[in-house]
């Protein structure tokens, strides 16, 4: 079975960047925002998830309609063609009522797809506390592909 290890590196630079493990996930988080949030991600400041979608849906179609439908019943979030680590990708930009999100899918193979999400909270002016776009343009230098595809 193929893992999110056997198709991305991720290596972000400096010592402050932790890689948690979840179920079909890693989760970067930085280290200080970690420890003041006393090992609970959800409250994490700023997060990155790398998870692959493994969907026997999206095998048939170059849409992620099924799978977005599923996340938001009431019409998918704005979507746009984005370039995440040096390949084509889809970009969908949400607010899940907490979090700003910017969620970049690619497709690795025909049924397995890529998510890089990133998350960060509001400022009580409603502005995001991270500039998610910038955020993802830097941290994409410090990803690649690995050779094998799932």
């Amino acid at each position: 079975m193929t893992t999110i290890g056997d198709v991305i590196e991720i290596d972000l630079p400096g010592p402050e960047w932790l890689e948690i493990e979840v179920p079909d996930a890693i989760v970067v988080v930085k280290s200080d925002d970690y420890a003041a949030c006393h090992g609970e991600i959800e409250w994490a400041t700023f997060t990155i998830t790398v998870a692959l979608i493994d969907d026997q849906q999206l095998a048939s179609s170059d849409s992620l309609g099924p799978l977005m439908q599923r996340r938001f019943p009431q019409g998918p979030p704005t979507e746009s063609a984005a370039v995440a680590v040096g390949s084509p990708a889809r970009l969908f930009e949400y607010y899940d009522g907490v979090r700003q999100i910017h969620s970049y899918f690619v497709r690795r193979s025909p049924s397995a797809v890529v998510e890089l999400r990133f998350a960060t909270f509001l400022h009580p002016t409603g502005a995001p506390k991270v500039d998610l776009g910038a955020a993802a343009q830097e941290t994409f230098n410090g990803m690649r592909w690995l050779q094998c595809s799932p």
